[in-house]
């Protein structure tokens, strides 16, 4: 799968949307990607990345979030980061896309 095809697959999910990617520099690529295909999106990016054990791993939330949104989104993200981090929630796989979790979180 070409990263176009990756991105296109995390675009398909709609409403609210959490992404972990294996590496920041792709997450990166992916929000560049995004703003490309939606530039009426405004707003600030909420990312945590692994910085205590350097595993390359980053959650982000997929579309920009207002200012005031941002702490909560940030938290989201932290969460899904050490739910990972933990084993309770699957690794991404470079070069795929899968759904690592859906139901029951009401952001």
């Amino acid at each position: 799968m070409t990263e176009e095809e990756q991105f296109a697959a995390c675009d398909a999910y709609e409403g609210n949307t959490m992404i972990a990617f294996s590496s920041k520099d792709l997450a990166m690529r992916y929000v560049l990607h995004r703003k490309r295909q939606m530039p009426e999106l405004h707003g600030l990016i909420a990312c945590r990345e692994d910085t205590r054990t350097n595993t390359g791993l980053c959650v982000i939330w997929r579309d920009p979030v207002k200012a005031e949104e941002l702490p909560e989104r940030m938290a989201n993200c932290l969460w899904l980061l050490e739910e990972i981090l933990a084993g309770r929630k699957a690794w991404p796989v470079p070069g795929k896309v899968e759904e690592l979790w859906s139901g029951g979180f009401k952001p």
